[in-house]
């Protein structure tokens, strides 16, 4: 069944549509949050606050688009206001997300050293790449880093992404742009 005909059941007040929301949809809303701000237990609060407001706003759901864009938008949207929060109480940057999320994931590169291997070499150089397009992806701008999730963890198309951020579809291409642009000049100067 899809998010919309589950979605006009719990606005019913089927209770078991809800569960059933949740668990097509639950994995898919914890990837996307996590993409955003790198940190699982962050992404987990995000995802519980995202289902919240679903389940509140089931009364008075009338779709505009397809469902997945319209959960994808609250998403969005929670994740901005949790990393709009998240600076105004730290009083620090996007840098501040990264330096939690890099100290969740860190590897002990002397554990890698030790390792003659070249395989445990190539693990690491792979590990160090994905962590400097991680750190160059967290310091974007909100908007540009998730049109760069969307776009290329989620596979949405610009005119989905227009969709879910409320923004134009050529605003997507200069976001996009600028995205790619900042990437690639982070990512040559390491």
């Amino acid at each position: 069944m899809e998010g919309h005909d589950l979605m006009q059941r719990v606005k019913q007040g089927d209770k078991g549509a809800f569960n059933e929301l949740l668990d097509k949809y639950q994995q898919a809303v914890l990837n996307y949050a996590y993409r955003i701000v790198r940190s699982r237990h962050e992404a987990e609060d995000i995802a519980q606050e995202v289902f919240i407001k679903v389940y509140k706003a089931a009364g008075s759901y009338s779709p505009s688009a397809k469902f997945t864009t319209w959960l994808y938008r609250i998403t969005s949207n929670t994740a901005i206001d949790f990393i709009r929060k998240k600076k105004t109480d730290a009083g620090l940057g996007a840098k501040s997300i990264y330096e939690e999320s890099a100290g969740e994931n860190a590897k002990d590169l002397s554990d890698i050293a030790d390792t003659a291997s070249v395989s445990a070499e190539l693990r690491a150089e792979k590990n160090q790449a994905e962590e400097n397009v991680n750190q160059a992806l967290l310091s974007l701008p909100e908007n540009q880093r998730m049109a760069m999730v969307l776009l290329v963890y989620e596979d949405k198309s610009y005119k989905e992404i227009a969709q879910i951020l409320s923004v134009s579809v050529s605003s997507v291409e200069s976001l996009i742009f600028r995205a790619r642009e900042a990437l690639k000049n982070k990512l040559l100067n390491k």
